[in-house]
């Protein structure tokens, strides 16, 4: 039915009529995911500074060291994370010069008036054939987002069911399109886990979108 990947691409995105934005050959990864749909109500969580400060790799390791977890000395900070002591030392006063993270006592922890945006991201991954490799790629593109799928044409049901095992131990979503429709096989769990990946996801987002 499609004699390209790309045809595939564009018959999704007309038929999936996005209400949310999308991004096609979307650089969250080497590689890059096929499309990647993301939803907030709104982009005004951060300031314009602490964007910027958590946009440096250093600090939103950091932050993804702090974010949601109790708060560490900063010698186990230094002990997790590869940074040298001044360096870690810098990092730290941007962060809470930038009212990030607060410090009290010998304690870092995130400071609670900090609202990070709330995106829900929807990666896809889009194959015509390969079902292995699609399978490999939505598993990694876990890493940046909340929700993960594989998408293939309707005429490789068969095969896909083959996999349908795996795609739900692995919480993966297969959605197969024909001409006209898509349709859900397997839904989609939605990835709990808050690892640096995902939240450096969602600051590109806020950048592309800033």
């Amino acid at each position: 039915m499609y004699k390209y990947e790309s045809e595939l691409v564009d018959n999704f995105i007309y038929l999936k009529n996005f209400q949310n934005e999308y991004i096609e050959e979307c650089p969250f990864r080497w590689g890059n995911i096929d499309l990647v749909e993301y939803e907030t109500s709104s982009f005004r969580f951060l300031s314009e500074l602490q964007i910027k400060e958590l946009s440096n790799k250093e600090s939103l390791l950091i932050f993804s060291m702090l974010y949601k977890s109790r708060p560490h000395t900063f010698e186990y900070i230094l002990k997790k994370l590869d940074l040298t002591k001044d360096r870690l030392v810098m990092k730290l006063k941007s962060l809470e010069r930038t009212e990030i993270v607060v410090k009290a006592g010998n304690l870092y922890s995130i400071n609670n008036n900090i609202d990070f945006p709330d995106i829900i991201v929807r990666a896809y991954e889009m194959k015509l054939t390969d079902i292995r490799k699609a399978i490999n790629q939505a598993v990694i593109n876990k890493q940046y987002c909340d929700y993960s799928y594989v998408v293939m044409p309707e005429e490789k049901r068969k095969l896909c069911l083959e996999y349908k095992d795996i795609f739900q131990k692995c919480s993966i979503g297969l959605l197969l399109v024909d001409n006209n429709n898509i349709k859900e096989v397997v839904r989609a769990k939605r990835i709990k886990e808050v690892n640096y990946n995902k939240l450096a996801s969602k600051i590109k987002i806020v950048n592309f979108c800033g």
